[in-house]
């Protein structure tokens, strides 16, 4: 499996990268942050797409939530679950990112036992379960 994962903060993307290390060794991940090449680089992964898209909310220049509609008019992309990340559940964040098609919408873990726990529990999902999204019930992936 590959997982790209779009956020701006370098240290939430090496405990992200630790984190699936300990779930899986074999997993493909590869890290990336919002800057207008963004999209190149979606270009440069247009023939090794990834399986899932995580994509912080809270990010500088753009937020995830401005990313996320410039995500879903490039047709290749279509076919990829887009995973909203944040730290916040704030209402109106999980709403938007819902009207807008995000697969899931993930509170962001702020331990490494219960990140692990969250994304091996996202992982054990099948597919269908999230996408092209998951049921509104189901949207909100919160810390247990």
């Amino acid at each position: 499996m590959h997982i790209l994962l779009v956020d701006n903060d370098e240290d939430d993307k090496e405990l992200f990268l630790e984190a699936f290390n300990e779930i899986d060794p074999a997993l493909k991940i590869t890290t990336t942050h919002y800057s207008p090449e963004l999209f190149t680089k979606f270009e440069d992964l247009k023939y090794d797409l990834p399986d899932l898209i995580f994509l912080d909310v809270n990010m500088e220049q753009k937020d995830g939530i401005a990313c996320l509609d410039e995500i879903k008019t490039i047709d290749w992309l279509n076919d990829i679950p887009v995973i909203m990340y944040s730290t916040s559940v704030n209402p109106y964040q999980v709403e938007s990112t819902y009207r807008k098609g995000a697969s899931l919408y993930v509170q962001k873990p702020t331990g490494f036992d219960e990140m692990k726990t969250v994304f091996s529990e996202i992982l054990a999902m099948p597919t269908e379960a999230y996408f092209p999204q998951a049921n509104r019930n189901n949207y909100l992936v919160t810390v247990p």
